[in-house]
């Protein structure tokens, strides 16, 4: 099932919605990561939609 993972990219100060596929927190985060294209990050929740 698809997640919405919420993402702060700390630097620009901002926050992105982006769908993601539940494929581990690890791959999950290093997605989110690439999408909003920020190295600092904080993972604050995924919840199922």
């Amino acid at each position: 099932p698809a997640y919405y993972g919420a993402l702060a990219a700390v630097e620009l100060n901002r926050f992105e919605l982006v769908p993601v596929e539940q494929d581990g927190d690890g791959l999950v985060v290093a997605s989110l990561a690439r999408r909003c294209q920020e190295r600092r990050f904080d993972f604050l929740y995924t919840n199922p939609t």
